[in-house]
């Protein structure tokens, strides 16, 4: 089982948008968002390193990263970590950039559809972590419960109305890529508000 270790935005509202933007590019994942940092693992490393007891990660979100392959279609947020090569190994990306995958996916014209969307925004914000969070998984996607109530109230803030994971998995692509849009318009609605206001 590969282990890896990763980083969660602690604003739930945040977390949420971001999760569901990724389902809205995928329904069928299993993994809600996050920055790998470490991984994958063959087996349970020593968690006493000073790594693993890395406390108030900063993170910036500094726009919007595509990797585009013969087998790779992936649009992501791009991160910069201060402490990046005191917490950083990921195995097969030992010089990797930080990111935060909102699609990765077979098809390259939607990858491209997704990467316009998120475009129109100025991702820059800021956040700071709590701590490393471990996952186990047979595969790239290791299943997760999701906060599908959490998730609820962001469609309803955003489109209006509730969905569940269900009506998500049967809705058209188009509509999909109208949703996404209006979450990604919302989440960074409420970054620039929250981190330009003064306390």
């Amino acid at each position: 089982m590969a282990r890896y270790f990763v980083i969660y935005i602690p604003d739930r509202h945040w977390q949420a948008s971001l999760d569901v933007m990724r389902l809205l590019c995928d329904p069928f994942i299993h993994s809600p968002a996050h920055l790998t940092v470490r991984g994958p693992y063959d087996e349970k490393p020593e968690l006493d390193s000073a790594w693993y007891r890395a406390r108030n990660i900063h993170v910036s979100v500094v726009g919007v990263q595509r990797f585009y392959g013969p087998h790779q279609n992936t649009v992501s947020l791009k991160c910069e970590l201060p402490d990046l090569k005191a917490i950083w190994w990921k195995k097969d990306y030992k010089n990797g950039t930080p990111h935060i995958t909102i699609y990765d996916g077979d098809s390259r014209n939607f990858a491209e559809k997704v990467d316009r969307i998120l475009s129109k925004y100025d991702w820059k914000f800021h956040f700071s972590a709590d701590r490393l969070y471990e996952y186990v998984g047979s595969n790239k996607q290791p299943r997760f419960d999701f906060p599908w109530q959490e998730y609820a109230a962001v469609f309803k803030r955003t489109i209006g109305f509730s969905l569940t994971r269900k009506e998500l998995e049967q809705t058209s692509e188009h509509t999909r890529l109208e949703y996404l849009d209006c979450v990604a318009g919302f989440l960074w609605t409420d970054v620039v508000e929250r981190q330009h206001t003064p306390a």
